[in-house]
């Protein structure tokens, strides 16, 4: 919210050499700073999953380190077994290929619609101020309603305002845009916490590493899909049509996503 005019007006005023060194020294004081009181788990400093913690009985030890889960947790083979998995690794590709793109694209999508690009700046101020609201307010109905399906409505609205953008020349629908992808941005907390509801704490860190090899390469290709269309047809119009059918698709997925049966996962490779 802060930094997008801070660094707009750097680089318009003193150019992008100054803005890059601005943003590495900002990062420096205050990212590492910030870093430092992150702890490795929350049994480190006393606490446990929803406040609880978990039952002992005189033969079991806490180890803060490494604490035993509390819930049924998959190992990573088990997790793989399962269809659930690798459709939610496919469906939050899906979305961050969008997203991840949009972002990148977020000031010359606006030029490109005839906004200037300072005014491009305050509005990814806008949907960065925005975030924060809808970023706590899924985490909270996330944590009371099917988080798969807050998933999937949430997708609507950036679809709405790619297919405004592409086909209308209206000027709400710029404003609209900023704050659309926000809430679409909304649930990448629920996106990661639907790891751990599937599939438990004890192997989450491996399961969400192995899930960026898929995201991370949809994350790779959109952006340059963009810049390529814009370079070869001069707009975003094709760009905006295929990511609102990829939303589409992952919006379909979330409403799919269904939590797996570890029980039946353990009998499925034990017949192997």
């Amino acid at each position: 919210m802060i930094m997008a005019p801070l660094l707009s007006y750097i680089i318009l005023n003193f150019g992008w050499r100054t803005g890059a060194v601005t943003a590495g020294l900002i990062i420096l004081t205050v990212a590492l700073p910030a870093a430092l009181p992150i702890h490795r788990s929350p049994e480190v400093v006393g606490l446990h999953p929803d406040g609880k913690p978990p039952p002992k009985t005189q033969h079991q030890k806490s180890n803060p380190i490494h604490p035993k889960p509390v819930d049924l947790d998959f190992t990573v083979k088990e997790a793989l077994r399962t269809v659930t998995y690798w459709m939610l690794m496919g469906t939050i590709s899906l979305r961050l290929f969008v997203t991840v793109a949009l972002n990148t694209h977020f000031i010359p999508i606006l030029v490109w619609r005839g906004v200037s690009e300072a005014t491009g700046a305050y509005l990814v101020s806008l949907f960065a101020f925005s975030t924060i609201f809808t970023m706590l307010g899924m985490g909270w109905m996330g944590d009371r309603w099917n988080k798969s399906l807050l998933c999937s409505l949430c997708i609507v609205p950036t679809i709405v305002a790619m297919v405004g953008l592409a086909f209308s020349q209206a000027a709400p629908i710029i404003y609209f845009f900023p704050i659309a992808l926000a809430i679409t941005m909304g649930i990448a907390p629920l996106n990661w916490a639907l790891i751990g509801d599937f599939f438990g704490r004890r192997a989450y860190a491996t399961l969400r590493g192995i899930m960026g090899i898929g995201y991370g390469t949809a994350t790779f290709v959109s952006p340059v899909y963009a810049g390529w269309v814009y370079d070869t047809t001069g707009g975003y119009r094709l760009v905006l049509i295929t990511f609102s059918i990829v939303l589409l698709v992952a919006a379909s997925f979330f409403t799919i996503l269904c939590h797996p049966s570890l029980t039946k996962t353990k009998k499925e490779i034990s017949h192997l």
